[in-house]
C-alpha cells in the first residue's frame, strides 16, 4: 500500500515544498497518497511545470472538501 500524505493540516506555505520534496524523493514507480482539504490544482500545476511527463496524477477521492490522490 502507498504511504499516506495527509496535507490537512499543515500550513500553506509550507505545504507544496513538502509534497515537492516527497515526490522527488520517490523512485520510478513509487507512489504516495496525498490526502487534502480541496482538490489541489495548483500543485498539480507545479508537477506538470516541474517533473512533465514523469509523474501520474490520479483522483481516488474528490468532494468539496476533501481529496486522495496518488502521486506515482
Amino acid at each position: 500500500a502507498a504511504e499516506l500524505c495527509d496535507a490537512r493540516e499543515i500550513s500553506c506555505r509550507e505545504k507544496h515544498p513538502l509534497i515537492l520534496r516527497r515526490a522527488d524523493a520517490l523512485a520510478v514507480g513509487q507512489s504516495f497518497v496525498l490526502i487534502n482539504g480541496h482538490a489541489p490544482e495548483p500543485l498539480r500545476y507545479q508537477f506538470e511545470a516541474l517533473f512533465p511527463g514523469c509523474f501520474a496524477w490520479d483522483y481516488l477521492a474528490l468532494a468539496d472538501d476533501f481529496a486522495a490522490v496518488r502521486i506515482t
